[in-house]
Formats: C-alpha cells, structure tokens, sequence
C-alpha cells in the first residue's frame, strides 16, 4: 500500500469512528433531554405556583391567580387595577417560553424562551437569551417580573 493510501485509510477511520462518537453522544443528549426535560419543566410549574401562593399571602388578597391547566402550559393571570397574564410552556425541543402582555398600554409586552441543555454532568441546565445559565428559581423570578411589567 502507498503512503498516501495508508494515511488515507487511517484519516477515514478516525472520522467514522469520530461521527460515529458525536451520533452516540446526540442521542445520548437526545435521551437524557427525555428523561429530564419534563421534570425541568414540573419543578417550574410548582414553583410558579409556589411564588404565587406566598405572593397572595403576603398581599392579604388573591392578587394573582393561577387556574390548573394541562401540564404543557401555564397562566398566571394579574388582577389589579389592570389585567394582565403570562402564559409559560414547555415545548417538544425542550425549551421554556412565556409571553406576558395585557393593560395598561405603556406596559410592554415581554416575552422570552430558555433553552434547555445537557451539560456535562449529563443533567439538564437552562440557558436563557443571553447565553447564560439560569436556576429554575431564576427563571420563575424573570415570568413573573415580566407578568408585573417589572424590569429585572
């Protein structure tokens, strides 16, 4: 065999085996992402609810409100002077959205996703807009800011 054949042959096996490696490690991802992601997205429906509760019982009066809906979705709903309602959910490539919009008009609309991603501890982290990682506490905290129209 020639020089040129037998590095030829040693190249093409090591980029078989190296895709080979990186479809192995997707669907690894792809799995792990299965697994995790709807559990992600429980622990931020339970603590949007959580907030809410604590948020009305500081108030002395329902405030926000949060009817139970299928689980691929949530809506908190404010009810102040003016109406306004964020909706959350999760969707099948694994990331977070909401949309927060309603009265009055000099309070803009907010919207936002987070991306979810295996990290390499093969668990599940959030990273929102900026490229940055975001707790599920963190990310509960920027819905309702932007269900309020506060700014972070």
């Amino acid at each position: 065999m020639s020089d040129w054949a037998s590095k030829a042959v040693d190249k093409f096996a090591d980029e078989q085996n190296a895709e080979e490696s990186r479809e192995h490690r997707a669907a690894q991802k792809r799995t792990i992402l299965e697994e995790q992601g709807p559990m992600v997205w429980a622990e931020i429906r339970q603590l949007l609810q959580g907030e809410i509760k604590d948020f009305n019982q500081r108030a002395g009066k329902e405030i926000l409100a949060a009817p139970l809906a299928a689980s691929e979705k949530l809506t908190v709903f404010l009810k102040a002077d003016y109406q306004r309602e964020m909706t959350a959910s999760m969707s099948k490539d694994y990331s977070v959205a909401y949309s927060a919009k309603g009265a009055p008009s000099e309070c803009p609309d907010h919207m936002g996703k987070f991306t979810m991603v295996v990290n390499k501890e093969n668990t599940v982290d959030l990273i929102g807009p900026g490229g940055q990682q975001k707790s599920n506490q963190d990310v509960t905290g920027i819905m309702l800011d932007a269900l309020m129209a506060w700014k972070k």
